[in-house]
């Protein structure tokens, strides 16, 4: 994944994301953070997100917020409305979650979320 110094026009450098260096102009570090403080405060202490998609991608700029979230709590519906409401607005993008919770599969995307993804921390 190779970035072109013609997409960094709107950009300082790159930031960096676990292993990966994700576009800046897609997601910040305050930004970054704020997910991981939504995420925790939301699904537990305990849970982890990891970014995949169009923002790790740097061929894009903008879309929505890839999320995939693994918490060993029981969580629910209402807890997924919380976050995407609360990132969304935080953001000012759409947010998609995808949860792996004690009965909650998150099926084949989950595993793509989790070996494409960046997990943030």
């Amino acid at each position: 994944m190779g970035i072109r110094l013609k997409e960094l026009t709107c950009c300082v450098d790159l930031l960096p994301i676990g292993s990966r260096f994700i576009h800046p102009c897609a997601l910040n570090h305050p930004q970054t953070q704020l997910i991981t403080q939504h995420v925790a405060l939301i699904f537990g202490a305990d849970a982890t997100v990891w970014l995949f998609g169009s923002q790790l991608d740097d061929e894009q700029v903008g879309g929505d917020v890839d999320l995939f979230i693994d918490t060993p709590q029981r969580n629910g519906l209402r807890q997924i409305v919380q976050a995407k409401a609360a990132l969304t607005s935080a953001l000012g993008r759409p947010v998609d979650i995808v949860l792996r919770a004690p009965g909650r599969d998150p099926g084949p995307i989950g595993q793509i979320a989790e070996q494409t993804g960046t997990r943030l921390q």
